[in-house]
């Protein structure tokens, strides 16, 4: 489900001089309130309504309420998590029509009408395809509903204000300041300019912070300028230690030292969809990048070039750095074997050494020295040569054949052990190569290429959801969501009596109602509905506007306020 909030922080917006061009704050709240109880209900539920407005609200006296709140609270605050892109933040209407006759605040008549057109326009939720390729977030700079926009202050700097924290009195590029020990109201000042001495980013002006590079207010940097961390050789520094900033959705790449977009090669990443796989980039070390050269820091192998390692740099000691696989002789103490070029680390000097070929002895019984095959350390006792038919070489001293390397066995020859088999695996007696497809035999989900092994018998590889009838161990496993006795079912049917241990329990959008005589399977409630406990709900029983209702849990392949049965 998208996230989406339409927060009305406060009611906001437009108080002004809404529609039509009237400076009236009340006729501007009114006409604001009517276009998001329209969009509310619209494209919500009666449920939904209930959820976020309360079961008291309908459509004939929603904008009323929000405006009488909006009259008697000093700020509206509803929180509507529903819509995309959308703020509205209105303080109290009286304190604001005083400001607007006493000349200290003027509404921008165009600016409200902006915002009241914006609200109108916007959609009912829908789905979204998950993204399989990175795509940079949508940043609106000038929101229509932005109050700094619809309210214009007229009070020059020194004068009085209340509106501390925003500067809907004081004149544009001044704010109101004001502290709580020193009375009630405020000053309009001046934050810094550009070069001007700061501690803190809310001495600065809008769209500066404080660099903690100087001290002093600048503009945050755009792609390609230069950003700086206080340690600039930390390959993976914390945000916090950011000296020269980047804008807003900007990252600063602390290998260049510049900013960079989202997706690009030094933005910060979680996973590798953060990052532009197109251009061949991955997540390594929280940053965006392709698979570094050798010297360069990284934190496992694939963050390397093909053919190096992510090994302790020998230049740097605790530093994970890309490596060439050591050379012979060369230590191999910590990844032991995988270091080596050759593939084997002998264990008695911890040196890379060489590797013996098929028919050759491999006195260690590791199958690491054996190059295209694995060391047959079968006990066979002998007092001569000739009784070692594999080896050919009698250890008299220890009364046994010498081990000796065989070659790899290929896909589809019976096998005992992975490390027979030239893919590594040995699955059910024969050597496969991994992942495997769907029916092949399988002994658990990591070796299939679905990454589900069933649990029939013989196991083998399927892909999920299961159809009734198939052997499960969970519900999540089945298309029907319900796993019963170890089989995918699809659960009793609405009106079914149920909470017998020896049926199955409802299907899927059903919960047993233990209030019925005999219980029977009933449809679970929808967001907003009065709920006693968790089983009613898709999701949770929770408290909203005094009452226990289902939260807004959206159905299967489903979203709330999405248009469907308006509450209307």
């Amino acid at each position: 489900m998208r996230s989406i909030r339409l927060a009305w922080l406060g009611l906001a917006a437009a108080v002004s001089a809404a529609c039509g061009g009237s400076a009236d704050p009340q006729a501007a709240a009114e006409d604001l309130a009517t276009e998001l109880c329209d969009l509310s209900f619209r494209c919500c539920t009666r449920g939904e309504v209930n959820f976020y407005l309360g079961h008291y609200v309908g459509p004939e006296d929603c904008a009323d309420r929000l405006v009488n709140s909006a009259s008697l609270s000093s700020n509206l605050v509803i929180n509507l998590s529903m819509f995309e892109n959308v703020a509205v933040f209105l303080p109290n209407l009286r304190a604001l029509d005083q400001a607007v006759k006493d000349g200290r605040t003027k509404v921008d008549s165009d600016a409200v009408d902006a915002c009241v057109e914006f609200l109108r326009g916007v959609q009912c939720n829908a789905l979204e395809e998950e993204a399989e390729v990175c795509t940079p977030p949508e940043i609106i700079e000038d929101h229509p509903c932005d109050p700094s926009v619809m309210f214009r202050g007229n009070v020059s700097e020194g004068g009085r204000c209340t509106s501390v924290g925003f500067s809907f009195e004081c004149a544009e590029g001044l704010a109101c300041r004001a502290s709580s020990p020193l009375g009630v109201e405020g000053a309009c000042v001046a934050p810094g300019e550009l070069g001007d001495y700061c501690f803190t980013d809310g001495e600065c002006g809008e769209d500066l912070y404080c660099s903690q590079l100087d001290g002093t207010c600048q503009e945050p940097g755009q792609p390609g300028e230069v950003c700086a961390y206080a340690d600039p050789d930390d390959p993976s520094p914390s945000p916090d230690s950011l000296l020269l900033r980047c804008d807003t959705g900007l990252s600063c790449d602390p290998v260049t030292d510049t900013c960079v977009a989202p997706c690009e090669r030094g933005a910060a990443c979680a996973v590798d969809l953060d990052c532009d796989a197109e251009a061949g980039l991955v997540c390594m070390l929280g940053r965006c990048d392709s698979p570094r050269s050798e010297g360069l820091p990284c934190a496992q192998d694939e963050h390397c070039q093909e053919g190096l390692l992510c090994l302790p740099s020998i230049a740097e000691p605790g530093v994970l750095a890309c490596t060439a696989p050591r050379g012979l002789d060369e230590s191999c103490i910590y990844r032991q074997h995988a270091e080596c070029a050759s593939g084997y680390c002998d264990p008695a000097t911890n040196r890379c050494a060489a590797s013996s070929q098929p028919g050759d002895l491999c006195p260690t019984a590791l199958h690491e020295q054996c190059d295209g095959g694995y060391c047959d350390s079968t006990f066979i006792a002998c007092a001569s040569d000739d009784t070692c038919t594999g080896s050919g070489v009698c250890n008299t001293s220890l009364g046994r054949c010498e081990y000796y390397c065989v070659p790899e066995r290929p896909d589809g020859q019976s096998c005992a052990n992975g490390f027979e088999c030239a893919s590594g695996s040995c699955i059910s007696g024969i050597c496969r190569t991994l992942p495997l497809a769907d029916g092949q035999e399988c002994l658990d989900a990591s070796q299939c290429e679905s990454g589900y092994c069933g649990y029939g018998v013989p196991r083998v590889c399927d892909t999920l959801p299961l159809p009734n009838g198939t052997a499960c161990l969970s519900g999540i496993e089945c298309e029907s969501g319900i796993c019963f006795n170890g089989e995918c079912t699809p659960g009793l049917t609405e009106g079914a009596p149920c909470g017998d241990v020896a049926s199955p329990p409802c299907a899927l959008e059903l919960y047993c109602d233990p209030e019925e005589s005999p219980p029977v399977c009933v449809p679970v409630l929808d967001t907003g509905e009065v709920c006693k406990g968790h089983y009613q709900c898709r999701g949770q029983c929770v408290v909203a506007f005094g009452r226990t209702v289902c939260d807004d849990t959206p159905p299967a392949g489903g979203m709330v306020c999405d248009g469907a049965g308006g509450a209307e």
